[in-house]
């Protein structure tokens, strides 16, 4: 079978064998698009040993070509030698390029055997080691305590010049350990991109980096801010922090950014915080030239210090490009006040999320577009995405649908200055409609979905039940049986 250069198929007499014409470029190329598929990244390493044994020449391609093995998955419940044998021979064949590596962890060590502790440090040494200077990425879900001990350990006499992504997630208290993490940061003076699950970060160990990208989870917003305003090199910046961030920030000294920090590289900026027990007022100090993509969720249920969130988005000079503004807020007067301090801006892409359709009261007139008055309204919006936490129940129907007609009556009428951009698509995302027999206004939610009908393009998406009443559908019989 080895004699000559034919594929299976071709040794089945089932067809000639096509792939003898392509240059081993071509061949190579679509190798690569097989092999780096991100949904099954972890079977598309074994995956390229298949069409090594498809015939010799697709095995010899394989075995020289470095890009097939300069990414390495291996997100196991439990760790096997085969795991271990597999990431040596991606260390081995990459050669000069730099290869990406993510690992994954289990967190119960009690399910663990001593031999899956042997194995995560033989793998763990292959890393931080023997193979330090190859890696370009790296990711490690899940770093208890004697795991980060093996990576120090290992670690301590290693370079890596070409590590320029770290991705880490910590699931243990190593705050005594600040001497150890400023020693092991300082070895990756190329590092461009981190990003840090836990309160593995202190800003000081960073100060004479060029990072260019920082994404912290678990972390204090209050330290999150004075981070934000010691990396001048900054293009994206993004924070999540949850109810249980209450760690006290280390002493912030305010006199560095009271007159003002300019971030004119910034283009992403990321805060998702669920804490309502955060001061944040040091966010009024920041100021953004030109920003392509702005996320922002409010989680308390007071407007506590939202005058400085205001003062921060003015300090905002412009917002154009390819933009997506996802605002996601549990007060319904703030959303209005976004959308007013947003409106005159060039965005192309809007998302809300809102907790109760109530919460969209005072925000119509921002959606909307109205020849006969001079406000600002979206003038270059091409998608809106509406997302409601709440079930449309029968008391709201009515107002819902009144709600979405308007916007795209006015986004899609015929006399649309030429200022303004027709919106292309609209999508609503709810948490279902409940109707019952005795729906109130039956008359009117029968014209607004008529009206709705007309106005909807194929790109819209108005979630399964709105489409439903709509069009009919799977339930479109229980559906007119409850509207009758």
């Amino acid at each position: 079978m080895a004699q000559d250069d034919y594929t299976i198929e071709s040794l089945d007499r089932s067809g000639p064998d096509h792939t003898r014409r392509a240059p081993p470029e071509l061949l190579s190329a679509i190798f690569s698009i097989v092999c780096s598929d991100p949904i099954t990244a972890s079977k598309s390493m074994t995956q390229k040993f298949a069409l090594a044994a498809v015939c010799r020449r697709w095995h010899q391609l394989i075995w020289s070509f470095p890009q097939l093995w300069s990414k390495f998955v291996a997100v196991p419940r439990s760790c096997d030698a085969g795991v271990v044998h597999l990431l040596k021979l991606h260390l081995e064949n990459v050669g000069e390029i730099p290869i990406s590596v993510l690992l994954g962890f289990q967190f119960d060590r009690r399910m663990e055997s001593d031999g899956d502790l042997e194995i995560y440090n033989t793998i763990l040494q292959l890393i931080f080691s023997q193979y330090s200077t190859r890696i370009g990425s790296l990711g490690i879900r899940i770093i208890d305590k004697s795991i980060w001990e093996s990576i120090y350990i290992y670690s301590r006499h290693s370079s890596f010049p070409k590590l320029q992504s770290l991705d880490l997630e910590f699931r243990y208290d190593v705050l005594s350990l600040r001497s150890e993490l400023r020693l092991w940061y300082s070895l990756f003076p190329n590092l461009r991109s981190l990003h840090l699950a836990g309160n593995a970060f202190f800003p000081a160990f960073f100060s004479s980096t060029n990072l260019t990208e920082l994404g912290l989870i678990s972390i204090h917003p209050d330290d999150a801010i004075y981070t934000l305003a010691l990396f001048p090199s900054l293009t994206s910046f993004a924070i999540f922090s949850g109810l249980g961030s209450h760690r006290i920030p280390e002493v912030i000294p305010t006199l560095g950014i009271s007159d003002g920090v300019i971030l004119p590289n910034l283009r992403r900026f990321t805060w998702r915080v669920a804490s309502a027990q955060t001061d944040t007022s040091l966010i009024k100090h920041i100021h953004i030239p030109t920003l392509n993509h702005l996320e922002w969720t409010w989680g308390s249920e007071s407007g506590e210090n939202w005058r400085c969130w205001e003062q921060f988005f003015r300090n905002i000079g412009r917002i154009n490009g390819s933009i997506e503004l996802s605002l996601g807020v549990h007060l319904g007067p703030l959303m209005a006040k976004l959308l007013k301090l947003f409106s005159c801006q060039r965005i192309r892409r809007l998302k809300i999320c809102v907790r109760k359709l109530k919460n969209l009261d005072g925000c119509l007139p921002y959606l909307t577009y109205s020849p006969t008055t001079s406000q600002a309204s979206f003038l270059g919006l091409e998608s809106l995405e509406i997302s409601l936490q709440e079930m449309i129940n029968q008391v709201h129907i009515f107002p819902f649908l009144r709600f979405i007609a308007a916007i795209l009556q006015s986004r899609r009428s015929p006399n649309l200055a030429t200022s303004h951009i027709p919106l292309s698509a609209l999508r609503i995302i709810c948490h279902g409609v409940q109707l019952f027999p005795r729906t109130p206004n039956l008359l009117d939610i029968e014209k607004e979905l008529h009206f709705l009908r007309d106005l909807k393009k194929p790109e819209d998406d108005f979630g399964k039940q709105l489409e439903d009443l709509m069009y009919g559908g799977e339930r479109s019989e229980s559906v007119k049986e409850r509207l009758r």
